[in-house]
């Protein structure tokens, strides 16, 4: 983000309008730029002399917080509307976790601050953009409650964010009722 910015004169870029979006991991990779600026566990050396905040955030379905993503896709499976799709092999590689002996308890192997750490919803402060978060009810890849989790946090900390909760919406934006209108609404009005 540092690097756009210092070189948004050559490639065309408002450097105090950029935008993150991303549907899934990359509504993960999103959230997490939108919200860990300024972490400096985070922030690394690179690129120093700019900063890597952002305007807004609009995400699809994406995983927001490692220590309810479990129970949640629980939840879903106890449902019957999904099978094995849901399952912790990308966090087990996002983190190097290693395959726990319980599998009752898939995140059980994983360091607990690096859950913590890869979780957007940690991250949440006063300060974050605004954020447009969408989900379905019959995701069956990431649970739609993340998305409230997410929601819950930023209302928390007095951030301006929508959320659209489709249901039966699945793991695909075409299932959602969330139009490019909408949107562009949210980042025209500065997310009010």
């Amino acid at each position: 983000m540092r690097w756009i910015k210092l070189n948004s004169e050559e490639l065309g870029v408002d450097p105090d309008a950029i935008i993150v979006t991303g549907e899934s991991a990359g509504a993960h990779l999103a959230a997490m730029i939108a919200l860990s600026s300024g972490v400096a566990d985070l922030e690394g050396t690179v690129n120093p002399g700019a900063s890597s905040d952002v305007a807004a955030a609009v995400l699809f379905y994406g995983p927001y917080d490692f220590d309810t993503i479990v129970d949640e896709a629980l939840d879903v499976l106890l449902t019957g509307s999904c099978g094995i799709e849901l399952n912790p092999l990308p966090i087990w590689a996002l983190l190097e976790c290693p395959v726990p002996d319980n599998l009752q308890d898939p995140l059980s192997g994983c360091d607990e601050n690096d859950l913590d750490e890869a979780s957007p919803v940690t991250h949440v402060d006063a300060g974050d953009p605004p954020v447009f978060i969408a989900a379905g009810t019959k995701d069956c890849f990431v649970p739609w409650m993340q998305a409230v989790d997410l929601e819950d946090a930023l209302d928390a900390a007095g951030v301006t964010n929508v959320i659209s909760i489709t249901e039966d919406g699945e793991h695909d934006a075409d299932t959602l009722d969330v139009t490019p209108a909408q949107v562009t609404e949210f980042l025209g009005s500065g997310g009010q």
